[in-house]
């Protein structure tokens, strides 16, 4: 237990917080979305991490919680495009809407999407992700600057140690 307000007591928490934090603004950046969904970034990003190997441990904290390999088929870009199926009684209308995916709910196995039109989060199981798109956004003018950026973190994070690469 630490006093508050005092951060420099618990420098694990402090760097483990900086790294979501770093996360969130990478994967924010590189997307369209409102800050309202900055959230559901960190819930995935708290996902992929208990999903990487430690540095004190060699295993996943999800092996250690769950006693088995977890199951990365399901993982997907985070903020990439997505057809999302639309329930609708009406044969002519659209049988897909545009969403972009955000998240992963933990008491389903679906998927969280922002769906822009009416500026709302929907839950659905099945998608066609178009993750190849979100990927090709190299012609974005900004993708230099964060290309460096990115390659900054990943070298700081290699020099401290953060993880083996």
């Amino acid at each position: 237990l630490t006093p508050p307000y005092t951060p420099q007591y618990n420098g694990v928490s402090e760097r483990r917080n900086r790294t979501f934090l770093d996360m969130v603004r990478s994967m924010m950046n590189l997307t369209t979305l409102p800050l309202s969904v900055w959230d559901y970034a960190i819930e995935s990003d708290a996902r992929i991490l208990n999903m990487v190997l430690t540095k004190k441990v060699d295993k996943t904290p999800y092996k250690l919680w769950h006693g088995k390999v977890p199951n990365l088929s399901y993982l997907r870009v985070w903020g990439c495009e997505a057809h999302v199926k639309r329930h609708t009684p009406d044969k002519l209308q659209q049988r897909s809407v545009k969403c972009i995916f955000v998240g992963y709910p933990k008491e389903t196995m679906s998927y969280y999407f922002y769906y822009p039109p009416e500026k709302k989060i929907v839950v659905e199981r099945s998608a066609d992700f178009l993750e190849k798109d979100f990927i090709l956004q190299k012609e974005n003018p900004e993708f230099e600057k964060w290309l460096a950026a990115m390659n900054a973190k990943m070298q700081s994070m290699y020099d401290n140690k953060v993880w083996r690469l």
